[in-house]
């Protein structure tokens, strides 16, 4: 009797072991596969430079400041060597969620202030994954700088002021239809910001209530990436206003709006690399590149504005031939279209690079590889035509004078 019971025991309880396994199948694991670089940079500056992490992302050389005795006070050379842009990142993979498989991404490096090395917060998403959609949130890419179509420089500014260089607060969500993909985001600046009245802020744009809104296609196949897209953004500079006879405050919810259109390719055939990427967009200084806006028109009573965006067009190639030896050369340009409307004058331009009627840039690179390790060299030569702004005429820039800054870059990248 008491095997009978023994035995009736340990079948109830393993029917019930397996009635639980087919009810809840068991969830993966979390797995965390970390991954990142050591990167030391070696280089030197012919003459100063508008840059950000102690130099590392250079953006334009700066223009001529004449002394009294007929020196140019940025014309002054330098060398350094840095590791500040050495970078941690941790991929990590757990169980399925909402009938779709999970992912996420968290990264830092060490840029975040200059002349310090500390921890900066790069990206940090969560991916959902079913068989033909992805959702992705959190701080990633900007869809403008699409990835996968990208300048191959060993320079941090990774092809800026020609190609997008921004990381944003993001909801993304992609469809995949065979080879071809349609993306839709909603995008919140953070730490890419526009530059307005108060300097660089994001309030400009929460202030409008307004998220960015991207939507790009993109057609891949084998060897060949073609993708086209198109931006929208609105910006509030002001909330409220002071009349410059009285002193007196008054509130104003003026805003306006920016567009910007992409496309992009890339052909890889054997050891072969060919990219090019051409934007059209009005205010875009946010992605570290040459944009802003100006004030239409000025309330003498109210001090109340109306502004209008800068119109800019941008366009660059990159040709990359190797493996272990690899060998090639960038090239940007962009030029400065001016803004929709007059300016009043005397008002002031609120943007980067906003007395730059054109900039080009030509940059040959040569790098190996060893196993984890890469050497590379390159010489970066970035011409710039600065002038002054003409209010009469849409802010154009006007009389202007180039300015030719060279960078020579050495670097060590040990990838881990």
């Amino acid at each position: 009797m008491k095997k009978a019971f023994l035995a009736g025991l340990i079948l109830s309880f393993y029917l019930h072991s397996f009635s639980q396994s087919v009810e809840e199948p068991a969830q993966k694991p979390v797995q965390v596969n970390w991954s990142g670089f050591i990167l030391n940079q070696l280089y030197f500056d012919s003459r100063k430079n508008l840059d950000a992490v102690d130099g590392q992302v250079v953006l334009f050389p700066l223009p001529k400041d004449m002394s009294a005795d007929g020196e140019d006070l940025n014309g002054v050379p330098n060398l350094n060597l840095l590791s500040l842009a050495s970078r941690i990142r941790s991929a990590i993979s757990g169980p399925d969620v909402f009938g779709a498989t999970s992912s996420g991404l968290i990264e830092i490096d060490f840029t975040s202030r200059a002349s310090s090395a500390t921890v900066r917060f790069r990206q940090a998403w969560v991916k959902l994954t079913w068989k033909n959609t992805e959702l992705l949130t959190g701080r990633t890419w900007h869809p403008l700088s699409s990835t996968d179509v990208s300048p191959i420089v060993n320079a941090l500014n990774w092809g800026a002021p020609f190609q997008p260089f921004n990381r944003s607060d993001q909801i993304m969500l992609t469809r995949y239809m065979g080879k071809l993909s349609l993306t839709g985001s909603l995008i919140f600046q953070n730490d890419y910001t526009t530059n307005g009245p108060a300097g660089k802020s994001f309030l400009y744009q929460t202030n409008s209530l307004h998220p960015e809104l991207n939507l790009q296609v993109k057609y891949r196949s084998e060897g060949l990436i073609l993708g086209a897209g198109a931006d929208y953004k609105k910006i509030l500079p002001r909330t409220q206003t002071t009349s410059p006879s009285t002193g007196l405050k008054y509130s104003t919810n003026e805003s306006f709006s920016s567009l910007a259109f992409i496309g992009y390719a890339q052909i890889k055939t054997g050891k072969l690399t060919v990219a090019s990427k051409s934007i059209y967009a009005t205010n875009i200084s946010e992605n570290l590149m040459a944009g802003g806006f100006g004030i239409s028109s000025l309330d003498s009573v109210t001090g109340r504005e109306t502004y209008a965006p800068y119109k800019h067009w941008y366009i660059w190639g990159n040709v990359m031939y190797g493996n272990i030896w690899k060998a090639g050369v960038f090239g940007g340009y962009f030029r400065n279209l001016g803004a929709t409307e007059n300016l009043a004058a005397g008002t002031a331009v609120y943007g980067l690079g906003e007395k730059i009627a054109y900039m080009y840039r030509i940059t040959p690179v040569i790098s190996y590889t060893s196993g984890r390790a890469t050497l590379a060299a390159e010489v970066e030569c970035n011409t710039a035509a600065y002038g002054t702004i003409d209010h009469a005429d849409k802010g154009k820039i006007i009389n202007t004078d180039e300015v030719t800054g060279v960078r020579v870059l050495f670097s060590l990248l040990w990838t881990f």
